[in-house]
């Protein structure tokens, strides 16, 4: 499995822990995980009403995989990956953009439509296709291996981003 024969199996492998690690550095588990309190404390809802929105946040992964398995044979994984990429960046430009102006109510109201719509152009392109992609490039007689490598990078870079800072607690307070 490491090694670069004529099926270039190493190269499956690194390109299939490639797109795991993408996945993770989407910031999706670390913005679900924390959904609640970016509602609260960075948008300013109440307590009740941020935790209505985490959730309801959820479902618009629902919308979002309903979109990929309708596109993802007809547009191919990797321009689906690539068009959820520049999307939720897009997203994310206009999520800065209106939390700009904490004061302006209409701007925070917007700032959770983008936030809905960046969870569902995610989940078109990341939640599941680099899964489906790991098993799909890899030879028969090492799938399972190629895919079991690549689900473990992705609950590592998981663990990475979800975990809190791991800069020692003074050098973060030593200013």
């Amino acid at each position: 499995m490491f090694s670069m024969g004529s099926q270039r199996i190493f190269h499956r492998v690194v390109l299939a822990s490639t797109a795991q690690i993408f996945l993770q550095l989407t910031g999706v588990n670390a913005i679900t995980y924390y959904s609640t309190s970016i509602f609260e404390t960075d948008l300013g809802f109440a307590t009740r009403e941020a935790q209505i929105l985490a959730a309801c946040s959820q479902f618009t992964m629902i919308l979002g995989s309903m979109i990929c398995s309708f596109t993802v044979d007809r547009f191919g994984r990797r321009s689906l990956m690539l068009f959820s990429a520049a999307s939720m960046s897009v997203c994310f430009i206009i999520e800065t953009a209106l939390l700009a102006h904490p004061g302006n109510s209409a701007a925070l109201k917007a700032a959770v439509f983008i936030l809905y719509l960046w969870y569902v152009v995610n989940t078109m392109g990341f939640l599941g296709l680099p899964f489906l992609y790991a098993s799909e490039i890899a030879p028969t007689q090492v799938r399972a291996a190629v895919c079991g490598i690549s689900t473990a990078v992705s609950w590592t870079f998981n663990f990475m981003v979800s975990r809190q800072p791991l800069i020692p607690h003074f050098i973060l307070n030593a200013s």
